[in-house]
C-alpha cells in the first residue's frame, strides 16, 4: 500500500560572507517554476535512500501499471 507523507522545510540562512562584514543579506527568493523541480529532487532523493534503485518486479506501481518510473 503506497503512503502520503508531508514534507516540512526548515530554512536557516543567516550565514555572513566570508570575505566582506559589509554584504547586504536578502531574503531567499525561489520562483515558482524552480520549486517543482526542487521537490522532485528531494523526492528522487529520499526515494534512493530510503528504497535503493528502482526495481520494477518489487515495484506496486509498476504491477498496476501507474509507475512514473517504469522502463
Amino acid at each position: 500500500m503506497s503512503k502520503r507523507v508531508q514534507v516540512v522545510f526548515h530554512f536557516h540562512l543567516d550565514k555572513k560572507c566570508r570575505r566582506c562584514n559589509e554584504a547586504k543579506m536578502e531574503d531567499p527568493n525561489f520562483p515558482v517554476e524552480n520549486i517543482d523541480v526542487l521537490i522532485e529532487r528531494l523526492v528522487e532523493k529520499i526515494r534512493m535512500r530510503v528504497n535503493g534503485p528502482h526495481e520494477s518486479a518489487h515495484c506496486e506501481a509498476c504491477r498496476l501499471g501507474v509507475c512514473s518510473q517504469a522502463s
